[in-house]
């Protein structure tokens, strides 16, 4: 055989390091690992905030968090209300970040933060009940276009709000409650509950159900519950303060009072479901619907699901 059509033996380096390269890369696509989960949902929950900009919400909480640590920065009569002594943990952190990076640095890194928080718990939760990383970021694609309105006309993507922080430690809990670690899971609820005691508080419940519709112990979700009492006494303890021993609630004479204004005028969308037809009533109809279908969907694209994932979606069909 003439020289020039002899083969070599060994293809050269460069070739055998492209094509190592190229396996790697195949085998990640058919098999997708869970960093490259995550980081494929933190793109998706960045692309679904567009356009980032400030919230009314967040102009309060922000302005709250920085008068905590600098209480001579606004005057008494500041716009910023709603100064509930239970989110102490929170307006610290934000604080101290406003302090270290100004209001835009603050808001620029809390939003990088949530987006982490938030894609590693739900590439958690996803790994938990064994779905497939394209389903998953198709039922959360889903969710977030329909407004993700469940329960309460709530939501997780948002907004730099600390509840979207909290609910980060949610996902992560109600992934370690499927995976029977609920001490962990534990941890991390009371760790939201210093966030937003509410959102922490509800998803405890689903957080202990999870776990015993997995096989957990009755005797450890006892211990499991114990242990996030007491975690979580200083912001029982700050709440109870703040709303029963110090509040002042003045009322005129035939005037509504503070709690009726709040929950009734100003935001029954939250806290009365059918005080309108603004209520939450039916968006939460329609949310567990949408839910089902979610439900639903995951079952079908993921068949090696676990029996915790189809007995999950049968049992929120149902609702």
């Amino acid at each position: 055989m003439p020289r020039f059509l002899s083969v070599p033996s060994a293809a050269p380096p460069v070739f055998d390091a492209a094509r190592k390269w190229t396996d790697f890369l195949t085998a990640r696509v058919r098999a997708p690992s869970f960093f490259l989960t995550a980081a494929a949902l933190a793109a998706l929950l960045v692309l679904m905030r567009l356009p980032y900009r400030w919230t009314s919400n967040e102009e309060n909480y922000f302005l709250l968090a920085w008068r905590w640590v600098e209480p001579a920065a606004t005057g008494p009569w500041s716009s910023a209300f709603d100064q509930s002594g239970a989110r102490f943990a929170a307006y610290w952190l934000l604080g101290n970040a406003i302090r270290l990076f100004g209001f835009e640095g603050a808001h620029i890194l809390s939003a990088v933060a949530v987006t982490v928080l938030l894609a590693y718990g739900l590439a958690r939760l996803g790994r938990a009940f064994g779905v497939a990383p394209l389903p998953l970021l198709a039922a959360v694609a889903f969710y977030v276009l329909c407004r993700q309105t469940l329960m309460g006309d709530e939501w997780f993507l948002g907004g730099n709000e600390t509840k979207s922080f909290a609910y980060g430690f949610v996902f992560l809990a109600l992934a370690d409650a499927v995976e029977q670690r609920m001490l962990r899971a534990t941890l991390w609820s009371a760790l939201a509950f210093y966030l937003h005691f509410q959102v922490s508080g509800f998803w405890f419940g689903a957080v202990l159900f999870l776990y015993l519709l997995n096989g957990g112990s009755f005797r450890r979700a006892g211990i499991a519950i114990l242990f996030l009492i007491a975690a979580t006494a200083p912001v029982t303890m700050a709440l109870w303060a703040d709303q029963r021993l110090f509040a002042q609630t003045p009322r005129p004479a035939g005037m509504p009072d503070a709690d009726y204004i709040y929950a009734i005028l100003r935001s029954p969308h939250h806290l009365a479901p059918f005080a309108s037809e603004h209520g939450w009533a039916g968006r939460a109809t329609l949310g567990l619907g949408l839910a089902a279908g979610i439900a639903w969907i995951v079952r079908l694209l993921s068949p090696g699901a676990s029996p915790v994932t189809r007995r999950l979606g049968v049992l929120v069909s149902l609702l």
